[in-house]
């Protein structure tokens, strides 16, 4: 009797606001990143599948992705999809350079805090040679290699009702993560 209250809740509750899927906020032609739903039972515990590419077309149950120009279009099911990432474009060199000297001068400076390999200098010199060392090395490499950003979109939650292989009827219930 429990699960049957469950159930009739959870169908109340999203009876009221009609189900919108990510994707319908995306506008054809942008660069999306989507994360597949992993399955155990044939790939075994390994992560998950990650297809990058263009979004060119979307229905009621599938995402139609080009992953590669020289490549043709591949359909991805709606229910297959756990994660919507859209791209927000690599920055500029510059923009990377900084940011991973910020980065390593954070890394290189808590280095320098936990570790001192000869034990001759005080505390702060140490933090302040991480630090210097950490914002050199974050800044080249900032700057060599730029990677490309992303925003994560929010897949709104869902009741699906389908019928089994068996003969009964499967529930399938979707809340955000």
């Amino acid at each position: 009797m429990r699960p049957l209250i469950v159930l009739a809740v959870l169908l109340i509750a999203t009876a009221g606001s009609p189900m919108r899927s990510a994707a319908q906020e995306i506008a054809p032609g942008t660069r999306v990143r989507i994360w597949l739903t992993p399955q155990r039972d044939v790939e075994g515990y390994t992560p998950a599948q990650v297809l990058r590419g263009t979004l060119l077309s979307e229905s009621a149950d599938s995402l139609t992705l080009q992953l590669h120009p020289a490549t043709s279009a591949v359909s991805v099911a709606r229910l297959a999809v756990r994660r919507i990432d859209v791209s927000r474009g690599v920055p500029s060199r510059t923009a990377s350079a900084a940011l991973g000297a910020v980065g390593g001068a954070f890394a290189g400076a808590t280095y320098g805090l936990l570790f001192d390999p000869l034990d001759d200098r005080s505390t702060g010199e140490n933090v302040l040679i991480g630090a210097g060392g950490g914002a050199v090395f974050g800044l080249v490499v900032g700057a060599l290699f730029p990677s490309e950003r992303w925003h994560r979109v929010r897949i709104p939650r869902g009741v699906s009702l389908a019928p089994a292989a068996d003969g009964g009827a499967a529930v399938g219930v979707r809340i955000v993560r």
